[in-house]
């Protein structure tokens, strides 16, 4: 079995199906995700979804938290960051959340996710295409009050995925 040193990161092993640690999974069949430097992160569910990706669900210094793995993160690391047109909006006010993915050579292709996290649970927004390593959504119908976003970029074969910061947008009213 892996050995790892306390970082405080979400960490994940992936076995074949006759119980064997898989290698040509990220580093000798282990990732490690650290979201932010300085922070706790902590999994606390992961699933297998049918296309073979994984989801690894769980808090960032107490802000939600979720990292989805391809098939095989053998990949370039990637870098997710999310910002906003307008924070703080007024309600009604259109908001565009950009997600820009960059890694280190070549530009990242695929999908990002974007999602709220409710009440402790993650809510899809939309999942937008990335175009010259950027993907927009424009959600103009925000309640007032603080709101938690997220960018998740999927990965593909030549990509590792990854997830944004939270973002925290605050909606005002409008009078």
């Amino acid at each position: 079995p892996p050995v790892f040193n306390r970082t405080d990161d979400f960490a994940l092993a992936r076995y074949t199906s006759n119980g064997v640690l898989d290698t040509t999974f990220g580093t000798n069949g282990t990732v490690l995700t650290d979201f932010s430097n300085d922070s706790y992160d902590e999994a606390f569910a992961v699933a297998l979804q049918t296309d073979g990706k994984i989801v690894a669900a769980g808090a960032s210094d107490k802000n939600f938290a979720v990292a989805r793995y391809g098939t095989s993160t053998q990949g370039n690391d990637t870098t997710t960051v999310l910002t906003s047109s307008l924070n703080p909006s007024k309600f009604g006010d259109p908001v565009t959340f950009i997600a820009t993915v960059s890694a280190a050579s070549g530009t990242p292709r695929g999908d990002v996710l974007f999602s709220e996290n409710v009440n402790g649970v993650p809510t899809l927004l939309a999942t937008v295409p990335l175009s010259n390593g950027t993907a927009t959504f424009t959600k103009s119908d925000l309640s007032i009050g603080q709101h938690e976003i997220s960018a998740t970029y999927d990965g593909d074969g030549n990509f590792n995925g990854s997830t944004s910061n939270p973002l925290l947008q605050m909606v005002t009213d409008n009078t």
